[in-house]
């Protein structure tokens, strides 16, 4: 079933004057109030965008087109899962990602990738105690674990680091996504990686003490 179908966008649907001058957290709001029209100006404002996002990373168009119909089906029938944290847009495209990373490659191996990626920032700090036993640290790569801790930071925090490593963005398209310019991008990126390497090292020493913190 085509997506315009299934979330009912039709081509010669009227919609009222100014739902196009709706923010997307008011189109979101509707949506999940059980307003299910509303949702198409959604897929008519991102598609085209999150289509060419992902023919770059899959190279194939009608591939990217078919991953993208899959994401807006699962954000129409997830849409009450949506909880503000980010952009529509990043929530969307993370959607799409997932998409395309499960057609091309698998989940499980390149989620651990991204984890084991993430964690190697601890040693971006000059500070000694941010060097955590290699064990301690192999320990912790299992799926799940390194993600949950960075959907625990602020929205801010989380958002950026969900971007750059788990979403693979350049600091140019980041800065398009959030609409924030690129000294931005980097400032905020370095609090973020700041921020996660503060909790790591809570659980860690917390760990060690026999401690559990949530």
């Amino acid at each position: 079933m085509l997506l315009e179908n299934y979330i009912g966008v039709h081509e010669e649907e009227t919609y009222v004057d100014d739902v196009s001058l709706l923010k997307d957290e008011e189109i979101v709001e509707s949506a999940q109030n059980g307003n299910r029209e509303i949702f198409g100006e959604l897929f008519r404002r991102y598609m085209p965008r999150l289509v060419g996002a992902m023919s770059k990373r899959t190279s194939d168009y009608h591939a990217a087109e078919d991953i993208v119909q899959d994401a807006f089906r699962l954000a129409f029938e997830r849409i009450h899962s949506f909880g503000g944290r980010s952009q529509f847009y990043t929530w969307i495209y993370r959607i799409a990602m997932n998409q395309a990373v499960t057609r091309y490659r698998g989940r499980s191996s390149s989620e651990t990738l991204i984890d084991r990626e993430l964690l190697q920032t601890l040693h971006e700090s000059y500070d000694p105690s941010c060097i955590l036993p290699s064990e301690w640290l192999i320990s912790r790569e299992e799926t799940g674990f390194v993600r949950g801790i960075v959907e625990k930071l602020t929205k801010e925090h989380c958002e950026i680091l969900m971007l750059r490593f788990y979403e693979s963005m350049n600091y140019v398209l980041i800065a398009e996504t959030l609409g924030i310019e690129l000294g931005t991008v980097r400032s905020r990126l370095h609090r973020a990686k700041s921020a996660f390497r503060h909790r790591i090292l809570e659980i860690a020493v917390a760990d060690a003490l026999g401690c559990r913190i949530e």
